[in-house]
């Protein structure tokens, strides 16, 4: 299950059990209303422990540098599974030679002040 809520400085994608089809799809939900919007921060905080479920993040941050983020965005991730987070830090460096400030961080509080600096 997904939650994907925007407040008033970020949006925030909080991911809990899903299968891959869901997974995508909230991953993809969050690039549109990311870039349709102009929103300049984003936050996803995975709570699963299936890390074979996020590998499409890293087509969704593909078609992200693509379509072109507004100016200044940020785009933190945390994981609580190890595997997960392994796979965010790849997604976040693969992001970064797009052009993309995209960074995995271990914690949420860690994230969030990043996002807020």
């Amino acid at each position: 299950m997904a939650t994907i809520t925007e407040l008033p400085t970020y949006l925030r994608v909080e991911l809990d059990a899903a299968g891959a089809t869901e997974m995508l799809a909230t991953y993809q939900e969050a690039a549109v209303r990311c870039l349709s919007k102009g929103l300049t921060r984003a936050l996803i905080v995975a709570r699963d422990h299936d890390s074979s479920v996020h590998q499409e993040l890293r087509s969704t941050l593909r078609a992200m540098a693509q379509a072109g983020c507004a100016a200044g965005f940020r785009f933190a991730l945390v994981a609580e599974d190890p595997g997960t987070a392994a796979i965010y830090e790849a997604a976040a460096a693969m992001a970064q030679e797009l052009g993309l400030d995209v960074r995995a961080f271990a914690t949420e509080a860690e994230a969030l002040a990043w996002l807020h600096a």
